[in-house]
């Protein structure tokens, strides 16, 4: 297991999913000298889920701590 921890701004508003929500995540990295965007996508399961559609909206800074699913 992978984990993973990553700070970043809300790119859009929280995808109601079936089992939860699906979020698009911008962070910044850097890159020798120079610093780049990356745009993670995000899985939140169960009530976790549930309270991120409810409550977070695009462009609200959030931290999200979990684990990397290689498949």
């Amino acid at each position: 297991m992978n984990k993973f921890i990553g700070v970043g701004f809300l790119g859009d508003n929280p995808e109601v999913l079936e089992k939860g929500c699906k979020l698009s995540l911008a962070t910044e990295v850097w890159d020798g000298t120079k610093k780049r965007t990356i745009w993670l996508k995000v899985f939140v399961f169960g009530q976790s889920g549930k309270n991120c559609a409810e409550h977070l909206t695009k462009g609200r800074r959030i931290l999200v701590v979990g684990y990397r699913d290689w498949e």
